[in-house]
Formats: C-alpha cells, sequence, structure tokens
C-alpha cells in the first residue's frame, strides 16, 4: 500500500513587485555561477530519442503451472511512432542461460507499442530462474518511463489432493449464515504447499451481494517439524458498504512479523489461518478455518 503525504504550506502574498525582484535576484545568482561549481548536469535528452519504455510492472514473480507455455511477454512502448524502430535488448542476468531473450524489438511506422517474447523451454520443474534486461540508452528518456525489466519464474506441478475438503471463511459468517463450503485443494507434487481452489464461488454465489474480485486460489503452506501454517493474503471478493474489496491478510503482510498463531492440528483434523481482515479500513483479527480428511497425511520431508 502506498501512502500519500500531502505537505501543507501556509504562505503569505506577496505583491508582483517583490516577486519581479526576487526573480531578478535569481537571475543574476545563476548568471554569476561559474561552469566549474561542483554539480554534475542532468543528462540531455536527443531530440530523436523515440522515448521506449516497459508497459505496466517491469518487476515480478511468475508461477507457472507445468502445462503451461514457458513463455513471457513484455510490452514496450513509445513515444514519438512516426518512423519505424529498432531498439536494442541488453542483458544483464539470465539464470543458467535458461531464458532466450531476443536481441532487439522493432515498432513499424505508426506502431506504438510491440510485444517482445522471452521463452525458456528448458525451465525444470521447481526451479527459480531470473533474468534482468534493459532497452538501449539511447531510445530511453530518462525523465519518463523505465528501461528496465527483471522477472523471476517458476514451474510447478499441482495435483488434486483425495478427500473431502470443507472451508469456512469470516466472510461466510457475515453474508452467508456461517455457512462452511466443500472446496477442492490441490498441492505442489512432492511438497507441503497448497491451494484451495476458486474458496469463495459457491458462497459469493450464494448470497447474493455485489461481487468485487475474488481470488481464484487461496495458498498455503503447511510446516511439518511444528505443523506451522503460512498463507497468501487473498481477496474474497465481498465488498464493503463503501464498495471496497474485503481483502484477508497474514501478519506478516499487514503488520510484518510472521505468523505464529495458522496452524495445522492433525488432532481436529483443521488448518486454522489467523487472518486480518481488511476493507476501507481495519475490520478485525479473525480465523479462517479448512477442515481436512481425516486420511490427510503431510509430505514428511520436502524436496
Amino acid at each position: 500500500m502506498v501512502q500519500l503525504i500531502k505537505m501543507n504550506t501556509t504562505m503569505k502574498k506577496v505583491t508582483k513587485y517583490i516577486a519581479l525582484l526576487i526573480g531578478g535576484i535569481a537571475l543574476l545568482s545563476m548568471a554569476a555561477c561559474s561552469d566549474d561549481d561542483g554539480r554534475t548536469p542532468s543528462p540531455a535528452v536527443d531530440p530523436n530519442c523515440i522515448g521506449a519504455s516497459f508497459v505496466g510492472d517491469n518487476i515480478g514473480y511468475e508461477e507457472l503451472e507445468d502445462t503451461d507455455p514457458k513463455e513471457l511477454t513484455l510490452t514496450i512502448s513509445r513515444d514519438k511512432t512516426e518512423a519505424a524502430a529498432t531498439v536494442a535488448i541488453e542483458v544483464q542476468a539470465n539464470t543458467e542461460n535458461i531464458f532466450n531473450i531476443p536481441q532487439s524489438v522493432s515498432f513499424a511506422a505508426g506502431q506504438a507499442t510491440a510485444d517482445l517474447v522471452i521463452t525458456f523451454e528448458n525451465a525444470q520443474l521447481k526451479e527459480e530462474y531470473s533474468f534482468q534486461i534493459s532497452l538501449e540508452a539511447a531510445a530511453v528518456n530518462p525523465y519518463k518511463g523505465n528501461g528496465h525489466a527483471s522477472f523471476t519464474v517458476q514451474c510447478l506441478k499441482w495435483v488434486d489432493v483425495s478427500g473431502t475438503f470443507a472451508f469456512k471463511d469470516w466472510v461466510f459468517d457475515e453474508y452467508n449464515a456461517g455457512k462452511e463450503y466443500n472446496v477442492k485443494v490441490q498441492r505442489v507434487d512432492g511438497e507441503n504447499r497448497y491451494r484451495i481452489v476458486d474458496p469463495f464461488s459457491q458462497a459469493l454465489a450464494e448470497s447474493g451481494e455485489e461481487v468485487g474480485e475474488p481470488d481464484e486460489y487461496l495458498f498455503f503452506t503447511i510446516n511439518p517439524k511444528n505443523n506451522g501454517v503460512a498463507f497468501d493474503s487473498y481477496n474474497t471478493g465481498y465488498l464493503t458498504e463503501e464498495g471496497s474489496d474485503i481483502l484477508g491478510f497474514s501478519s506478516l503482510d499487514y503488520l510484518g512479523v510472521d505468523d505464529v498463531y495458522s496452524k495445522y492440528d492433525p488432532k481436529s483434523h483443521k488448518v486454522t489461518l489467523n487472518v486480518y481482515y481488511y476493507g476501507d479500513g481495519l475490520i478485525g483479527q479473525k480465523e479462517s478455518v479448512l477442515t481436512v480428511p481425516d486420511d490427510f497425511k503431510l509430505i514428511l520431508e520436502d524436496e
């Protein structure tokens, strides 16, 4: 969350004559400065610079399914579109040279955006790979846009976990009379990384409420050594009276501290999440519970 801080400054009005006087003094001061004042001048922008820039998020982490195409598409825009242009791509980092990164991206005359498709066909499951690239400096206006991009990707194989799972989130108490819903749960093959598939879709459909943007998955992990649970913050899809999405934050995301209350209890067969719910402000600290099958077993040694 980005907090904007507005600085309020109280100033007395001055007459136009005083303003002109101050302006004249400033001009004289600037003229008196020598060229050797120790300051580094700001770089000038070539008038022929096309103003190329990566569009949108240019730093990120992409988690892909094992069946997804192993590729990532970045969009590049430019300000000057009159003529055709080619912009070189410079590579600063490429893990194990796994990424096939084009040497350049081209624009036809009149074309404002172009796609840069980066592939990684030889990426192995579960391994993380990263790249860092930049557009050639001559094509980038350093005062506008961003000429750099860096991403980490990981390919995972998710498998269905057998048995009946029942999910009950705190928002169901408020909107669905405390009901719980049967859900499908998947895990990363060979690991204690899990996800609940469409955890809010059934409840939202029954609530009759206006729907926001619920997450398709709710991700969590279980530590087999102490049964501690860590989960990713999520969007429930329910809306406050003011129309804001109700979000479920982990303590790590909301407070910046590790979660010591979210646990898996093998005796009660429950995974309990300690959630901080947020709409237009903090709604409260509540529990969300996933009931697992009686024969549910953790993988004792993660790969």
